[in-house]
């Protein structure tokens, strides 16, 4: 990916970013019956936000294309992104968050450790790991905090 089209993409995430702050903050009340309200501070910094955005999205497709950007990890970090997204929307539509979760960070645990030979000793020790980890979570959260899941 070009640094161009990763600095338009960015200009583009965070005006939109700005454009939700600026619907958010515009129903807000205005307690003291002034012309500015709660609103107006957000509003004002996600204007500036727009303004700035635009002028660097200008400047970007003016300049030159620029080196290639390349980001190291990324296939990593995507599919533990759509794990996540899988993760949580498995545990809402069927609940049992506990072995889910063991699923997921097992996977994780074997996605991650994939750089070097992958052995059936460190899929145990990752699966073990897990194991672990969810059992500490689950005493902490239910017998500590008594917070079910």
């Amino acid at each position: 990916m070009r640094t161009r089209f990763a600095d338009l993409l960015m200009y583009a995430l965070l005006s939109g970013i700005a454009v939700v702050v600026i619907l958010q903050s515009y129903g807000l009340p205005n307690p003291f019956g002034g012309t500015i309200g709660a609103g107006g501070f957000p509003i004002g910094l996600a204007i500036a936000t727009l303004v700035l955005c635009a002028i660097g999205a200008l400047r970007t497709i003016a300049g030159p294309a620029g080196p290639v950007l390349e980001i190291r990890g990324l296939r990593k970090a995507l599919v533990t992104l759509a794990a996540m997204v899988a993760l949580f929307g498995l545990w809402q539509a069927f609940g049992y968050f506990f072995p889910l979760a063991f699923v997921f960070l097992s996977g994780l645990l074997c996605l991650y450790a994939a750089d070097e030979k992958l052995t059936w000793r460190m899929v145990l020790i990752n699966i073990a790991g897990a194991a672990v980890v969810l059992f500490l979570i689950y005493l902490f959260f239910t017998h500590v905090l008594y917070i079910r899941f």
